[in-house]
């Protein structure tokens, strides 16, 4: 399964002058970002990808500053994902499971929402518009764009009284749809009753796992042996560590290159001496992801780009001379 890591952008550029049209759209997708994080409301919304349908019932509540993210699938098998304050706990009841991982604070667990960066007008277009009533509520649309093939854009049905995204889109070069979220019902409650985050299984006989707490991230400064030397214009290296995984030869490599809204994830790892590992590209939604062997190390990069990114990025990655 292909997971994807958005992050906070490290790297803050001057911004030249905005256009007036920009400018207001900056403002609507700050809007849509403090309503993500401080707004009570729940509904059902539904996530199209690869021809796949999920129907997602949704309750965000709000107490005394802290948000609480509520996600049960609506497919008869009732999968639960909660996020709260750093963590999110996904529950498999057909599988009798818990994982417990590190949550991104910056991914939205509605999906095909991007993340808002200073650096997002060096890369995109910007645009807003008047569109028709999703609801019964009145929307604006936020077109982000790319200014090159290296990334995907974004349109987004933005309630005009909230800010909240009642309908997001992942959008490919010529416009096609790659992924897309959208809100079948949806409301406002002044309150939200804490047991309404709370799981709504049974889970005291699950099988819980907690995989970032088998890993270790190697901390000060690391000597930077990989690196990436055909990177799309604006991606620059935002984050480099190792990671010790129980079962790893060695550490694994962790870089990002971001361009302030797209993010790719590149690991280079040493495979075990009775892995057979794969190359080429492989796909989920709106996520692409190519991988390769360089120096008999696997390197695998992983983003919600198109896949020409993804593939340039991981074919370009080169060691340092020590490495063998």
């Amino acid at each position: 399964m292909i997971r994807t890591r958005r992050i906070h952008w490290l790297i803050l550029l001057c911004l030249v002058p905005l256009a007036a049209p920009a400018e207001e759209a900056v403002d609507w997708l700050r809007k849509m970002d403090h309503a993500l994080k401080t707004l009570n409301y729940q509904g059902v919304f539904v996530r199209l990808r690869d021809g796949d349908v999920d129907p997602m019932k949704v309750i965000h509540r709000v107490h005394d500053g802290q948000a609480v993210e509520r996600l049960v699938a609506l497919d008869g098998i009732g999968r639960e994902i909660i996020s709260k304050g750093d963590e999110v706990v996904c529950f498999f009841p057909d599988s009798e499971s818990v994982v417990v991982e590190k949550r991104n604070e910056h991914q939205p667990l509605l999906g095909a929402i991007p993340a808002l960066s200073d650096e997002v007008l060096h890369n995109y277009l910007l645009s807003v518009k008047t569109g028709k009533s999703v609801l019964g509520r009145a929307v604006v649309i936020v077109d982000v764009n790319p200014r090159d093939h290296f990334r995907y854009g974004y349109r987004l049905w933005l309630d005009e009284e909230t800010g909240l995204p009642l309908i997001s889109q992942v959008r490919g070069g010529q416009g096609q749809i790659i992924e897309q979220m959208r809100f079948a019902s949806i409301e406002f409650p002044d309150e939200i009753p804490e047991a309404a985050v709370q799981p709504g299984l049974d889970a005291s006989g699950y099988r819980w796992s907690y995989p970032e707490d088998k890993a270790s991230q190697t901390p000060g400064k690391v000597e930077q042996a990989w690196r990436a030397d055909n990177l799309p214009a604006g991606f620059v290296l935002a984050m480099y560590r190792l990671d010790t995984q129980p079962q790893a030869i060695q550490p694994v490599v962790h870089m990002v290159y971001s361009d302030g809204l797209a993010s790719v994830s590149v690991f280079v790892e040493k495979p075990g001496p009775n892995e057979a590992p794969s190359s080429g590209p492989s796909r989920l939604g709106a996520a692409n992801a190519y991988t390769l062997l360089v120096k008999e190390h696997l390197v695998t990069a992983i983003g919600e780009v198109p896949p020409v990114t993804v593939r340039n990025i991981a074919s370009s990655v080169v060691a340092d001379s020590k490495i063998n």
